[in-house]
């Protein structure tokens, strides 16, 4: 074999270990989340959607489809091809977590899976409870996988030294944000008694049918649902966190948004969403760009081509931001998409609530 094929097979088998050992990483937290409280019990696989929501848009064989870690080999085709497709999940795997032990994954959040959402105060805690301790773990995985390349003895024939210094100033961005997390983190553990948190803002839909795509999110927008830049008089800030809960309970179908009162930059999002006429597709659009997200089988294979390539472009929209050095490419995303008018779900809102004296 000639030596560079030699040093290209060596190269890839190098790859191969560390994303393996990579994805191994957001699997090993170890403590539930209330050891901050004196839990000592180790975290379960606990559902950032419940199983019973899930398995409702299930298939036959109790699968749907998520745009979940990628393997090597799929990294190398979105690197190559810039393509990223979707993959079967049990609904057992779906949307798990290593994040509250046993006995806490049903105490707090019975009140959302065993309930009818109305939504009460304990039920807005548990939500926006469950959409932090997946961020909180995703944020710690993430920053021990970066961890791990940075220390990784490459190749010397690999010349990688511009992607290392981007990955270690990604490392202090996300060292600055993680005292924030962690600090949010604990004060939601604390409350859980009084139920109370900063997003007790919302809006509630309920739906008609069972969205046959769902999300538990808690992520930072950058655009209002126009697609406009967020500003402060005239000047782009950055806004706080804001919770989008996409399931299903007891009831049926519902979606509910979570928000600080007090983030002006949140407000204009949320108001955005209803001079919309709450539409949907476009709150979808969002979450598919932020945020992890499941769907029925049925439902993707019934959609056009390029509504599907829009949906795998929104799944890879990090890929890109690194590939064109632009972190404007979500907002660009989301333009077109607005651009080409398309319609992924005709879901029915059949009722509305809110406790926010401005909607």
């Amino acid at each position: 074999m000639p030596k560079s094929n030699q040093n290209k097979a060596q190269m890839n088998a190098n790859y191969e270990i560390l994303a393996k050992k990579n994805k191994k990483l957001f699997e090993m937290n170890r403590r539930c989340l209330f050891s901050d409280v004196g839990c000592t019990s180790k975290p379960i696989n606990s559902h950032l959607i419940q199983k019973a929501a899930i398995l409702k848009i299930a298939d036959k064989t109790n699968h749907v489809y998520s745009f979940f870690s990628p393997s090597f080999n799929e990294f190398n085709r979105i690197y190559s091809d810039a393509v990223y497709l979707p993959k079967k999940i049990s609904a057992s795997k779906a949307s798990t977590f290593k994040g509250f032990c046993n006995i806490h994954d049903a105490e707090l959040f019975g009140c959302i899976e065993k309930e009818e959402i109305k939504p009460t105060p304990k039920q807005l805690h548990a939500l926006h409870l469950r959409a932090m301790a997946r961020l909180y773990c995703n944020h710690e995985g993430l920053s021990k996988a970066i961890d791990n390349l940075l220390c990784y003895k490459y190749l010397n024939e690999l010349n990688i030294k511009t992607q290392l210094l981007d990955l270690a100033d990604e490392r202090k961005c996300r060292d600055r944000s993680r005292q924030r997390i962690i600090k949010e983190k604990k004060a939601l553990v604390s409350t859980t008694e009084s139920s109370i948190s900063k997003m007790q803002s919302y809006i509630f839909l309920r739906l008609k049918e069972v969205p046959n795509i769902m999300c538990s999110a808690k992520f930072v927008p950058t655009f209002n649902f126009n697609g406009d830049i967020l500003t402060i008089n005239d000047i782009p800030k950055v806004s706080q966190f804001w919770c989008v809960t996409i399931s299903s309970d007891i009831k049926g179908g519902y979606v509910i948004l979570q928000w600080n009162e007090e983030d002006e930059l949140i407000k204009q999002v949320v108001s955005s969403f209803c001079e919309s006429h709450f539409e949907i597709n476009k709150l979808l659009a969002m979450c598919m760009l932020f945020s992890n997200f499941i769907f029925q089988i049925n439902w993707w294979d019934t959609l056009k081509k390029d509504e599907q390539e829009i949906i795998m472009h929104f799944a890879m929209n990090s890929y890109f931001k690194r590939k064109l050095n632009d972190l404007d490419v979500p907002r660009k995303m989301y333009k077109h998409f607005l651009s080409k008018k398309i319609r992924l779900v005709n879901w029915t809102i059949i009722d509305k609530q809110t406790n926010s004296q401005k909607w």
